[in-house]
Parts: structure tokens; sequence; C-alpha cells
């Protein structure tokens, strides 16, 4: 199964068995089926955030979709098969500095890097501007960069791949 085909089926069974979660985002309530929160905007845009080309640019990177409209399920299953899900007013996707999320009539739980927590109430998400020194090693124009090795090395010498 590709990478958007799980995402597809994952976001399905969650449209399908689960009942989202009446939310207030920056003061706008919504019904939330599934939220994504990152650090920085991640690439590309649509459902499925793969990476990030900079750690340094003070945003965060807001995608949900909301439900609760007419045929959610159904509209956002036929939006994945058609690749149109940038353009179902069911998606949004932003990039505020910040975010507060109050969930008003229960907690959830919060998954950070992959890992789920107790359930909260209240969530404020804020960046700083150029916080975070990102260091990249120099290299020379036009001279290839050395490859790693295969297998075990003696070469200590190195330092540590990245």
């Amino acid at each position: 199964m590709g990478e958007g085909d799980g995402v597809h089926s994952c976001c399905a069974g969650i449209l399908r068995t689960e009942k989202p979660l009446r939310a207030v985002l920056d003061g706008r309530e919504c019904l939330v089926a599934t939220m994504f929160v990152g650090n920085c905007r991640y690439q590309p845009s649509g459902f499925v955030p793969i990476w990030r080309q900079r750690l340094d640019d003070g945003r965060l990177d807001v995608r949900l979709l909301e439900a609760g409209h007419r045929l959610t399920a159904t509209r956002l299953v036929v939006s994945f098969l058609t690749g149109r899900l940038g353009r179902s007013r069911l998606y949004r996707e932003y990039d505020p500095v910040q975010l507060h999320v109050l969930l008003p009539d229960e907690s959830s739980p919060l998954a950070r890097d992959g890992e789920l927590g107790p359930g909260v109430h209240e969530v404020r998400y804020g960046k700083q501007t150029r916080a975070l020194t990102v260091y990249v090693a120099p290299h020379k124009v036009g001279r290839r960069r050395r490859q790693p090795s295969v297998g075990p090395s003696n070469d200590k010498a190195r330092g540590p791949a990245f």
C-alpha cells in the first residue's frame, strides 16, 4: 500500500468510526474530524505533510478536516480519490504564528511526535521567529560530497553522520 493509499484508508476509517470534536480554534467554532499541527511549514500542500524546507520559519503548519456537514465522509473520500482535497470546503490549511485550541465539550488525547498523551481540554501552540539556529556544514561549489560507506567502519575521524 502506498503512502497516499494509507492516508486515504486511515482518514476514511476515522470518519466512519470516530465522532467529530467540537473545537474552538482561535475563537472560531467548528467540528473537527482530524487535525495536524506541525512545527514550521511542511511540503507538499495537502493532507499528507512529508518534509520541511526550513526549520526556522517561525510558523506553524495547521491542516484540518472539518466534519458536521452533509455527507462529510462521502465528500472527503471523493476529494481524496480525485486529488481535489485542497479545493474542498471541508479541508483547511494555514500557517499562523500561534494557535489556541479549546475543546469545550470533552477532552481528547493529544499525539506528540506519534506518541499518544493524556486527554486535554485546551492547548496553546506558539512560535518565536528565528529562535532555532540551524548549522549547515560548508561544502565547496562544484565538488561532490563523499558518499557514506556501506558496512562497519573504523574511520572515527569522520564525525557524526547526518
